[in-house]
C-alpha cells in the first residue's frame, strides 16, 4: 500500500502518528477490531488519541513498540465504547498527566438498529469518579491548546444542512431523546507542512468539523491532511456526492478515512477527488516535520 506523504523512517521526524487500534490491521501480528485508537508522538510526547474497544490496544502497542506507560496525555473523541473501551488498559499501564475530553462521554448512548433492536454502546472505561480522581481531567468545552501545536477542537457546531443529527442514536433505552453528540471532536496538529487533523467518528459531520477547523483553530492557512472515521458507512450516493462537493473546496492534501468510514465511501472518494484518498488500518505510521 503506498502513502505518498510517509516519510522514511530513518529520517528523524518530530512528529509521528500510528494507528493503534482500527477495523482492518495492515501488517503481520497487528489485530484489529471494531474500534480506533491513534498514538501521537510530538517532540518525544506520546498522547493517545481515543483507546479502540479495548480488545487489541495492549497488544497491538506492543507489537508497533508504542509504549503505553509513557503516555503523558489522553484525549477522548466521544463517549462510544468503541473509543473509549481502552482506557482501563490505558490507566493500568500509564498515569496520564491529564485526560481531555467533553464530560459528555461518560453518559449512557443507545442505538436502534435497523431491525428495530436497540443496544447500549456508551462508554466502557473506568467510573468516572476514578477517572477525574486519578489524574488531571480537563472539561473541553472549547478549543483547547495540548501542546504548543496540537488542539482538540472542542464541540463543533452544525452548520452544514446535510449534516444533521442522525436519528439512530439516543440517550435513553426507550430512545425517546436524540443524541446530539454535544462530546464530538477532533484533533488538530499544526505540523510544519500540513494541518494533520485526526477525526473520531465525526457524528458532527466531516464537513462541519472540517470547516469549523479552518474557520477557529488554524493560526496559518495550510492544506489539510485528514486521518480517521468519517461516519459514513451507511451513506448514500447523494450524500457521498455532497461530501465529495463540500471536500473539494477544504484545500485537502490526502484523505485516510477508516473505522467508520465505510468501503463504499474509500471507493467513491478515490474515483471522484483528485488527491489520495487511501486507507489508514491499524499498524499504519505517518511521520512528519513538526512546526
Amino acid at each position: 500500500m503506498s502513502h505518498p506523504i510517509y516519510r522514511k523512517e530513518k529520517e528523524l521526524n518530530m512528529l509521528t502518528i500510528t494507528v493503534l487500534c482500527e477495523n482492518t490491521a495492515s501488517k503481520s501480528g497487528v489485530l484489529g477490531e471494531h474500534g480506533l485508537s491513534f498514538f501521537i508522538q510530538e517532540n518525544n510526547v506520546p498522547i493517545i488519541f481515543d483507546t479502540g474497544a479495548g480488545m487489541t490496544i495492549e497488544h497491538n502497542a506492543k507489537v508497533l513498540n508504542c509504549q503505553l506507560s509513557s503516555v503523558k496525555y489522553l484525549v477522548l473523541s466521544h463517549g462510544h465504547y468503541d473509543h473509549t473501551g481502552g482506557i482501563q488498559a490505558v490507566l493500568q499501564k500509564s498515569a496520564p498527566e491529564n485526560i481531555f475530553a467533553h464530560p459528555f462521554v461518560f453518559e449512557k448512548r443507545y442505538i436502534r438498529d435497523n431491525n428495530g433492536s436497540i443496544r447500549e454502546i456508551g462508554y466502557r472505561g473506568p467510573e468516572k469518579e476514578l477517572v477525574t480522581n486519578t489524574t488531571h481531567f480537563t472539561p473541553v468545552l472549547e478549543p483547547t491548546q495540548i501542546t504548543e501545536t496540537i488542539y482538540a477542537s472542542g464541540p463543533i457546531p452544525r452548520t452544514v444542512p446535510f449534516e444533521k443529527s442522525e436519528p439512530c442514536f439516543y440517550l435513553d433505552p426507550q430512545c425517546t431523546q436524540l443524541d446530539t453528540f454535544p462530546d464530538d471532536q477532533c484533533l488538530f496538529i499544526d505540523s510544519k507542512d500540513y494541518g494533520v487533523v485526526l477525526l473520531g467518528c465525526t457524528h458532527s459531520g466531516v464537513i462541519n468539523t472540517l470547516t469549523y477547523l479552518r474557520k477557529n483553530i488554524m493560526k496559518v492557512e495550510k492544506k489539510m491532511i485528514v486521518i480517521g472515521g468519517l461516519h459514513l458507512h451507511s451513506a448514500t450516493e447523494e450524500r457521498l456526492k455532497m461530501t465529495a462537493d463540500a471536500l473539494l473546496s477544504l484545500d485537502i492534501s490526502a484523505l485516510y478515512p477508516c473505522h467508520c468510514s465505510g468501503f463504499k465511501s474509500l471507493v467513491y472518494f478515490n474515483t471522484y477527488l483528485p488527491f489520495p484518498c487511501l486507507p489508514a488500518p491499524a499498524g499504519s505510521v505517518f511521520n512528519f516535520y513538526s512546526s
